[in-house]
């Protein structure tokens, strides 16, 4: 199943999209936001030209236990929109949500290790974007749990780095 991955901001929107069989994930595009209407019909636009069949809206929450934030509640309601406008175009696309605690922040220590700014990255609104980048370790974490669930004596197929697709580095000292 293809997954069509949303990195939820107040200010953009971070889209990330998974293979085919739903086992690896890739930052697709950052998108600035316009106001709820218009962002859930571009994603609705990008759902059906990308042929994703679910959606999976990162979960904003607090690092502290038991409270919620602002932008839990702001997703919470974006979430209620794309439902109702899924309703609307008669699609039955089911959304999942998933915790996104720290996406942004592992996202720009990836971007830092391969020389490219905090700066650099946000302005990007493409696939190398921090948030789409962002939205794809949302997303791969929510894949590889799926993955676990579905086999739970294997390990994770997870084994490349979401930011340059490339296999992990090992070091003599890791051999």
């Amino acid at each position: 199943m293809r997954y069509l991955a949303i990195d939820f901001g107040m200010r953009r929107l971070g889209l990330a999209i998974s293979d085919e069989s739903g086992r690896f994930a890739s930052p697709y595009a950052v998108r600035e936001r316009r106001g709820t209407k218009a962002d859930v019909a571009d994603i609705i636009v990008t759902l059906r030209g990308l042929g994703a069949q679910a959606l999976l809206v990162g979960r904003p929450r607090s690092t502290q236990e038991g409270q919620t934030g602002d932008s839990e509640g702001a997703a919470d309601n974006f979430v209620k929109a794309l439902e109702g406008a899924l309703r609307a175009a008669q699609l039955t696309v089911p959304i999942e949500r998933w915790d996104e605690r720290f996406s942004t922040k592992e996202a720009l220590g990836q971007l830092r290790e391969v020389g490219i700014s905090q700066k650099r990255g946000r302005e990007d609104s493409g696939s190398g974007g921090v948030d789409a980048r962002a939205a794809a370790i949302i997303l791969q974490g929510f894949l590889d749990a799926q993955y676990q669930k579905e086999n739970p004596q294997s390990p994770s197929p997870h084994n490349r780095d979401v930011v340059t697709g490339s296999l992990p580095r090992y070091e003599p000292t890791d051999l």
